[in-house]
């Protein structure tokens, strides 16, 4: 139970350390504050701009992270997709993704040629490969 609840304690703490102000402290507005230019010293404008509008940055850039992360979890950018698929490879799969079938062991996936014990004849056709029967056309 203990430790369950001691981290709503340290959030207390931090609520009254950030609530509490201290004496003589500087308020820093939460608006933009746009101040005078020098083009003579213009490194030193922007040092001071930077500077001054830290609060309103700081707010833009986790306001711009909490919408990307809601636009992400709603599905864009195809993160559904990617974390549904497979990983990518290179060549392709050696692995059998039904039940009951595993790869040979040692098995490649270049062809090795085999040597051919059947004469080879000119004038029969090739079955062909998609399944189809090939006859001959008859010469006249």
């Amino acid at each position: 139970m203990l430790g369950t609840l001691s981290p709503l304690l340290y959030y207390g703490r931090l609520f009254v350390v950030g609530a509490v102000r201290t004496p003589g402290a500087q308020r820093v507005p939460w608006r933009p504050v746009v101040g005078r230019i020098d083009l003579t010293d213009l490194r030193t404008s922007l040092r001071r701009a930077w500077a001054d509008n830290r609060i309103v940055t700081a707010t833009g850039g986790a306001t711009l992270l909490a919408v990307l992360a809601l636009v992400v979890s709603a599905g864009a950018f195809g993160a559904p997709q990617a974390a549904a698929g497979l990983p990518p490879v290179v060549g392709e799969s050696v692995e059998s993704f039904t039940p009951g079938q595993s790869p040979e062991p040692g098995a490649s996936d270049a062809a090795s040629p085999e040597p051919s014990t059947a004469p080879e004849s000119s004038t029969a056709p090739e079955p062909s490969r998609s399944g189809e029967s090939f006859e001959p056309v008859p010469s006249t």
